[in-house]
């Protein structure tokens, strides 16, 4: 209490003298006696609570009684000696001080400590950071057995989103140990708890809330407290500014004792944040600006401190000029200060906040005109010559807003639609995209949907307005906030109408592009015609052309198979029907579908029907790019590749993909076309990238902004894709009778981690072998040795082996796909050897002449001769034979 009592703002307003002058003042005298009385055992009684912050944090600077006894040091610094404040006005403040960060503290949460993990958000919390951690979405089981150090992450999160929120309700909340009946307030006095709890909790929650909400809420002046001085009434906007403001600039040594960072050992930005306080002076006016000076020098190394630094005092330069402006238009006092000193020059503020050795240099960026860059960059810059992207675009939010709404509700797996609508009137072409998800709020379409590269979905204001939907599993398509601006691409104007579940249809609101991006946006009340009837959102595009002409979203044009090699590019001349284009962009839509286009509808893709649609429908999907897409999945070859595709289903169950191997073959050979097996790589429900030698889709996450590039699941999770290929081995053998095929395309089962049986994949002296042959030969030689062979290779031609040589196809180290293992999946030896040649014909080789040998695989690869590869000149590399021995039945080599 003694830097609390040596304050000017409590000598003016609480202390024991400043109503003794006069008897007259008696009742000022006794009231502010029995305020001063509860606000010391208030302080006693939060300062055990705010104790316990450091606990519920890692690395978290000061936050204790020490943070809320400097503010009132802050308090003097920016009221000044003539601030009109009373009595009354000092006890909430005061109280205002001592809560405001109490929510940060676990045990706040008494009531509810052991269930915490029970709450939405807290899981919500959670979901996030196992995401980022574990690279996948949260399970209802990951819940019961979280790592240590992601539920940590998840309690810290869930602290800071919650603290101000849950300091509103402290004022007047209980607590009471374990078996005691009493009950015991933080603040004693019941007549000040009833009179004043609720409004200095109110004031140390709005420190959490944008400066303009508080002249909508706390604007109005309460009444003197009955028994009390009549004019001690209370300014609640003043008070939250005084916090908001204090709370801002306490930004010095005493939040980062020196001692404490060397025991708490913070990394990273935390301790940032500790080194740049640890050497802030107190602050002192100077002009009506705060100044802030270092106690010594920041290096060279220690210069990212010093930039975390310069934007905390521009964050408190932020605070203190909205609170000037918002203090001035409601006719308010003014506070002392109303910036800091030096903060809009680099080269001022080092004069304050010194450095040595190093200069900082203003390179933030500056964007002359916002419009042509967000034209550029969420337009052709990003996307390319691909008009159809925004529709892709558009598609994605909307399923999005619908899956949200979905878990939400608790609705059917299959439940809502999106409607694509295109039209034309006198003006020319509408192409509208309709939802019937959980639509956009005011603040979501003013301020979320303009902010270029922010993602709503993983703001706080999603989380507000959503609780519990990413720990219900909720998974975005859209990941980088930059996908709506595509629409600009196309489209000389857009409307965005929007309206929530929550609200009725007087409530719709319309975001309007008038002019594109080059005119002034608006939002406004959507007019009666239109008003949604039902929740959701429409997205209205007028279009800049003709939608079948050149470049245009159903235009023809260049499309590339996969490899992206010039012979494998494929010109469409006709343009795409509007429901064709749909489902060719969305393959794997989880979403029911409609299209409306020349006064015809169609039903165009059902939820999820990509799971159960036949085979050759799957493979349409993918070519429906083609004009003559229809003769090709009617061609024999392709009916083929059809009978053979199969589920991979991951370890929970869940069906992410559905192909066939292919290799080297030509769907629609007999009508002479070079065409590779049609594969897809999703970004969620959305097509991506294709990948080779399968003919099928996979779902996968984008890897790109661009959503050109994806990761399927399947070649993440190993042992699904095992099983996967183990059983097209057992399948590829209908497509083809070519040995130099069929071993291609063991070799490819091979390195997706499957079992190649009776598949050829090595050759001895008396011609191709399978893996099942190599591993039931009684016969095998007890030293054998592995030579690289080329076969299938033009100009190969087959060399004589002797009984104990064994010729392995080319492929001995990893092939050259998009997706990497790193250890074997099923994880048949623990051995350096094996870890670099499992995948390859090589691995397939040791593993089975270990069975033949009917020995442990490690001891064949332990007693084994490996020679490194031998590099050419010309920069190419001759693979060397290895020699197997049997470890048994021969001697060791000398190595």
């Amino acid at each position: 209490m003694e830097i609390i009592q040596s304050t000017a703002l409590w000598r003016r307003s609480l202390s024991e003298e400043v109503y003794q002058d006069s008897a007259t003042q008696q009742l000022k005298h006794d009231f502010a006696s029995r305020l001063r009385e509860s606000f010391i055992l208030l302080r006693n009684r939060v300062s055990e609570l705010l104790g316990e912050i450091s606990r519920s944090f890692r690395d978290l600077t000061v936050h204790d009684v020490r943070h809320t006894d400097a503010l009132w040091q802050c308090a003097d610094v920016l009221l000044g000696d003539d601030y009109p404040i009373n009595a009354s006005e000092a006890f909430i403040l005061g109280g205002a001080f001592l809560l405001h960060d109490a929510g940060l503290a676990l045990a706040s949460y008494h009531d509810i400590r052991k269930d915490i993990r029970q709450t939405a958000l807290w899981k919500d919390c959670a979901a996030i950071a196992f995401r980022r951690e574990m690279g996948r979405p949260i399970r209802k089981a990951d819940y019961f057995n979280l790592p240590s150090n992601i539920a940590q992450e998840a309690t810290e999160f869930f602290l800071r989103q919650r603290h101000a929120q849950k300091a509103s309700r402290l004022g007047l909340a209980s607590f009471c140990a374990n078996g005691d009946k009493d009950l015991r307030y933080l603040i004693d006095d019941a007549d000040l708890r009833e009179g004043f709890g609720h409004l200095i909790g109110q004031i140390a929650y709005s420190h959490w809330w944008p400066i303009e909400k508080l002249t909508e809420e706390l604007s109005n002046t309460h009444g003197a407290l009955a028994g009390g001085p009549p004019d001690w009434t209370t300014d609640s906007l003043k008070l939250a500014i005084i916090l908001r403001t204090c709370d801002a600039i306490q930004i010095d040594s005493r939040r980062a004792p020196a001692l404490l960072r060397s025991l708490r050992k913070p990394t990273g930005a935390a301790d940032n944040h500790w080194e740049f306080q640890e050497r802030m002076m107190s602050p002192f006016v100077q002009n009506r600006a705060i100044v802030f000076t270092s106690s010594s020098p920041f290096k060279r190394a220690d210069s990212d401190a010093w930039w975390t630094g310069k934007e905390l005092l521009q964050v408190a330069d932020n605070e203190l000029r909205g609170a000037d402006a918002c203090l001035s238009d409601f006719d308010r006092p003014q506070l002392a200060a109303n910036r800091i000193a030096g903060i809009q020059s680099h080269k001022q503020l080092t004069r304050l906040i010194k450095v040595d050795g190093w200069t900082p240099v203003d390179a933030s960026v500056h964007v002359s005109d916002i419009a042509s860059l967000v034209e550029t960059l969420g337009g052709q810059g990003l996307y390319g010559d691909r008009p159809y992207v925004p529709l892709r675009e558009l598609l994605q939010n909307a399923r999005d807003a619908v899956v949200a709404r979905r878990i939400e509700e608790s609705r059917a797996d299959d439940w809502g639609t999106i409607e694509v609508d295109l039209s034309e009137d006198n003006e020319g072409f509408v192409l509208a995209v309709s939802d019937d998800g959980i639509g956009m709020s005011e603040h979501v379409l003013a301020g979320h949907l303009l902010d270029f590269g922010a993602s709503y979905w993983k703001s706080q204001q999603a989380l507000q307005e959503h609780p519990g939907l990413s720990a219900l599993g909720f998974e975005p398509t859209g990941k980088y906030g930059i996908g709506f601006f595509s629409v600009f691409m196309v489209a000389s104007s857009v409307r965005v109408i929007s309206r929530r579940p929550v609200e009725g249809q007087a409530d719709c609101r319309v975001l309007e592009f008038s002019k594109g991006l080059k005119g002034r946006v608006i939002l406004r009340p959507a007019e009666p015609d239109e008003q949604r009837r039902d929740p959701g959102t429409t997205v209205l595009l007028r279009l800049s052309h003709d939608p079948r002409g050149k470049r245009a979203v159903l235009g023809p044009g260049t499309f590339w198979q996969w490899p992206p090699f010039r012979e494998n590019q494929y010109h469409k001349e006709q343009p795409w029907s509007l429901a064709d284009l749909c489902v060719w962009l969305a393959p794997a839509l989880d979403v029911s579908l409609r299209t409306h286009e020349n006064g015809r509808s169609c039903s165009a893709i059902q939820a999820n029907d990509w799971t159960t649609v036949e085979p050759s429908e799957l493979i349409r999907r993918l070519l429906l790019y083609r004009d003559d897409v229809t003769e090709i999945v009617q061609d024999e070859a392709c009916t083929q590749i059809a009978r053979n595709i199969s589920p991979i289903i991951s370890e929970n169950g869940e069906l992410i993909g559905r192909a066939a191997i292919a290799i080297r073959h030509q769907i629609g050979r007999s009508l002479r076309r070079a065409l590779s097996a049609p594969a897809e790589v999703t970004a969620g429900q959305f097509r991506s990238t294709g990948t080779m030698d399968v003919c099928g889709l996979f779902i996968g996450s984008p890897s790109k902004a661009s959503r050109d590039s994806s990761t399927a699941r399947a070649f993440s999770e190993q042992m699904p894709l095992a099983k996967w290929a183990t059983d097209q081995a057992r399948l590829v053998t209908s497509l083809t009778d070519d040995t130099y095929a069929l071993l291609e395309m063991a070799m490819l089962i091979r390195r997706f981690g499957g079992d190649t049986c009776r598949l050829p994949i090595f050759r001895d002296r008396e011609g191709f072998k399978s893996f099942d042959q190599i591993a039931s030969q009684a016969d095998l030689p007890d030293r054998l040795e592995l030579v690289q062979e080329f076969w299938g290779v033009a100009g190969w031609y087959p060399t004589e082996l002797k009984h104990d040589q064994l010729g392995v196809g080319s492929g001995r180290m990893k092939r050259l796909h998009d997706f990497n293992f790193v250890r074997d999946p099923r994880r048949r030896a623990d051995h350096p050897v094996w870890d670099r040649f499992w995948m390859s014909p090589w691995g397939a080789a040791m593993e089975a002449v270990a069975h033949a040998w009917k020995v442990p695989l490690r001891e064949v690869l332990d007693a084994g001769t490996f020679r490194n590869d031998e590099k050419l000149s010309n920069g190419g590399i001759r693979a060397t034979s290895d020699t197997l021995i049997h470890p048994r039945r021969a001697d060791m080599p000398n190595r």
